[in-house]
């Protein structure tokens, strides 16, 4: 027969067993989440001559840069290259919007750029005109909101208004390039079907001072380098970990989207994932997945290729989700006992790719288990049952 002492032993070690085998969830709303795509970048760049970016510099408002990409969704991350004539260090800018005027209010930004994204290069400039504009080795300087006064910006020290009314844009840099690349991943109140500007202005102080950098002899080409991730404001990457499976993350890129995620748990070893489908159209679930881990800080930006840390292959493999929606898709394991502070989730393939609705990859929700560290009751406990069975 079995003792009390051996009896209490079995029992602590069967409660503690299911945590030593899947532990527990890890995900939670408050994390920090980015979409991602590991497709590379693409261009439908597109401009009139009348409207070309060689506008930009010609110092008249009158006239303007007008890139519309390829329609619809797609005049984002459009932007340009342009070389000055000499090596320059850029530490301010001003941009020169274009004023259409429309008796809607809120058309009279229609095309302006809300955001940017600006990048150095010492290197010889081989990308062609209206293309992705990426044949280079571009560094970013720094990024911002083009329209919106955001003392909480950490890119931008400051901006300040000059004595003409032109906002300056102030930024940290003390590296010296030969060209620059600046794209503008967001336009004004949403507007998708062209991008727009009507000069830009480089300076190499701080206060938006002193000589432009930039000349109407320098050669500009248009170019557009939109991430292959890209999602609705309503069903973003926030959505997949929210705790609640009517709502949902999509992303237009399809297949080898995802997301990276770090979570507020901490460090921690991921054996297992829970997944739960969208609410339609079973053709844009997941069929496999890939799961990276690193312990970098996570440098990559939303909807880019997520590939800006050092990231360690964890385990793949496949998933057959039901076709009913806003489903449990169950447990899946992954193979892994070496702990990470961030993770990276790609789905290469949807169920159905050459469906004729099927222009995403979607998934409800999903979560992280891990294996936690001993807790102080277990140990108590442990330490308790080995007394009993001494004594």
């Amino acid at each position: 027969m079995i003792n009390k002492y051996k009896l209490i032993t079995i029992i602590a070690a069967l409660a503690i067993s299911p945590l030593l085998t899947f532990g527990v969830p890890i995900l939670s709303p408050s994390d920090f989440i980015i979409a991602i795509d590991s497709n590379d970048a693409t261009s439908n760049s597109n401009h009139s001559e009348s409207e070309s970016p060689s506008k930009i510099l010609d110092g008249n408002v009158n006239t303007y840069y007008r890139n519309h990409g390829g329609g619809s969704w797609d005049a984002l991350y459009t932007g340009f290259i342009v070389t000055p004539s000499g090596s320059s260090t850029i530490q301010s800018f001003i941009l020169k919007k274009v004023l259409i005027l429309n008796p809607d209010p809120d058309l009279i930004d229609l095309g302006n750029p809300n955001s940017w994204l600006l990048y150095g290069t010492t290197d010889a400039i081989t990308s062609t005109n209206n293309s992705t504009g990426t044949e280079e080795n571009w560094t970013l300087i720094h990024s911002g909101n083009a329209d919106i006064t955001d003392p909480e910006d950490p890119n931008i020290v400051e901006k300040i208004t000059n004595t003409t009314g032109e906002i300056v844009y102030q930024i940290i840099n003390s590296t010296a390039y030969t060209s620059y690349r600046m794209i503008f991943p967001e336009l004004k109140d949403g507007f998708d079907n062209y991008m727009n500007i009507a000069d830009v202005i480089f300076f190499p102080t701080y206060d938006g001072s002193g000589i432009n950098i930039l000349s109407v002899n320098d050669d500009v080409i248009a170019v557009q380098a939109a991430p292959a991730s890209k999602y609705p404001a309503g069903e973003a990457t926030s959505y997949v970990i929210d705790g609640n499976i009517n709502n949902k993350y999509l992303n237009f890129g399809k297949d080898n989207s995802g997301f990276i995620v770090t979570p507020n748990f901490g460090s921690s070893v991921v054996r297992a994932f829970e997944i739960w489908t969208a609410d339609d159209i079973p053709g844009r679930d997941p069929t496999n997945w890939v799961l990276y881990g690193t312990t970098d800080t996570i440098t990559s930006i939303d909807n880019s290729r997520g590939t800006a840390e050092n990231w360690t292959l964890i385990d793949s493999g496949y998933i057959t989700l039901p076709d009913e929606r806003n489903a449990y898709g169950g447990m899946v394991a992954v193979s892994n006992s070496t702990p990470y502070t961030s993770y990276k989730m790609i789905f290469p393939e949807v169920k159905d790719p050459s469906g004729a609705e099927v222009n995403s990859m979607q998934i409800a929700e999903i979560q992280f288990d891990t294996i936690p560290e001993p807790t102080a009751l277990m140990l108590l406990c442990l330490c308790g049952l080995a007394l009993l069975r001494r004594n």
